[in-house]
């Protein structure tokens, strides 16, 4: 039930492998550290389920890394991002192929974020027992209840799995799932690019021009640091003193004294120094060339906002009258990118033909909401068929 040697997870990772499938999860801490610290990997095939302890010193994990590379075996994740972003830490690679049970729900039409928990009550009726859920993993020896709780995550998950596969199937949405997979098994999620990393902050009110760029590399340089001491973003430089640095721009270390969201003492710390450089480095850059600029820089009209309103009231109609959860169709960013004339993923693929293309027609007026008052439903009525009548 506990793997703990290297020869128990070969023979174990040599039988999972004549399986379609294997379910996965794990346990770990983050509180204090960038980059989660594991403290147990549990796997299921259809016929057993282990627990590994990855904090026996001499156990070696390559047994499993070659497993999760193998193209016959689909890897079952629930909300898979953090699991997999351990995996790849601890083997430099992806898991493939994978599949995401939070998606495929989603995809289905059982809500927003659904958890594991509600799919196995709504799938196989069993109410789980999460009074584990924030037990110290660290401690070692792992109690029985600890470990029967964590081989729940991944025994039940089987059943989940083959019922959402078989209702993807009656449904024929492969392609959409398929399509989901994508970004959780994108490597550059997981070892960002300085690009991906400023293209996924959102825009800080007030900053513009030099300011915004030097507010971008600022922001780049505590990721950086972040990852290299595995520490949190926040614990080394707070969101609030990024953007002040950024706005008051100061010149020296002393200078630090004066901003409200600097602890006592800290212009003297070499991270002041750094700072300092850093932003006088930023202020002699060519920042019109080098700044990357969300589209959400731009300003929405007040027409435009409304024009936002209308098309979330579309996407929750399109959502219901589908059966997919509307964030696995697009976000409000996408929406308001969208009304500024940017290319947004709707526009493309099976999300153009749910909800793409509606949305286009009712951006140019050939569309219509209405409600019909005989078959008591929304509709989407063609503008110029109601000028007729």
């Amino acid at each position: 039930m506990i793997i703990t040697t290297t020869t128990q997870l070969e023979m174990a990772c040599q039988r999972f492998a004549t399986h379609p499938f294997m379910t996965i999860d794990t346990e770990f801490i983050r509180e204090k550290t960038f980059f989660p610290d594991v403290c147990l990997i549990q796997i299921a095939s259809p016929e057993e389920a282990y627990c590994i302890d990855p904090l026996v010193a001499d156990l070696d994990l390559n047994p499993l890394f070659e497993l999760l590379q193998n193209k016959t075996v689909v890897k079952v994740f629930h909300s898979g991002h953090q699991d997999i972003e351990i995996l790849y830490q601890l083997s430099g690679k992806i898991p493939t192929p994978v599949f995401d049970t939070q998606i495929g729900a989603m995809v289905c039409g059982f809500g927003e974020n659904v958890s594991y928990q509600q799919l196995v009550q709504t799938f196989l009726k069993i109410t789980l027992d999460k009074s584990m859920r924030c037990t110290n993993w660290e401690c070692r020896p792992l109690s029985d209840s600890q470990i029967q709780y964590a081989l729940s995550d991944v025994t039940y998950f089987r059943d989940v799995y083959l019922q959402l596969q078989k209702k993807i199937k009656e449904t024929h949405r492969e392609s959409w799932i398929e399509e989901e997979l994508k970004d959780l098994t994108n490597e550059v999620v997981y070892n960002p690019t300085p690009e991906f990393l400023l293209k996924k902050i959102k825009p800080q009110s007030g900053l513009k021009g030099q300011s915004l760029y030097v507010y971008q590399q600022l922001y780049l340089y505590r990721e950086q640091l972040a990852r290299l001491r595995n520490r949190p973003r926040r614990q080394l430089i707070k969101d609030d003193l990024l953007q002040e640095l950024a706005v008051r721009l100061p010149k020296t270390p002393d200078d630090l004294k004066s901003l409200r969201n600097v602890s006592k003492g800290f212009e003297k710390s070499a991270m002041a120094v750094e700072l300092i450089a850093l932003i006088m480095n930023s202020l002699q850059a060519d920042w019109k060339k080098n700044t990357i600029v969300s589209f959400k820089m731009q300003q929405l009209t007040k027409s435009q906002k409304g024009l936002v309103e209308v098309l979330k009231m579309v996407l929750h109609i399109v959502s219901v009258q589908e059966d997919v959860a509307a964030s696995v169709i697009t976000t409000t960013d996408e929406l308001e990118m969208f009304v500024l004339g940017k290319d947004v993923s709707f526009k493309h693929g099976w999300r153009y033909d749910v909800f793409g293309a509606l949305a286009q027609q009712i951006c140019s007026g050939k569309k219509a909401i209405c409600y019909h008052p005989t078959l008591k439903k929304i509709i989407f009525s063609d503008v110029s068929e109601q000028k007729k009548n």
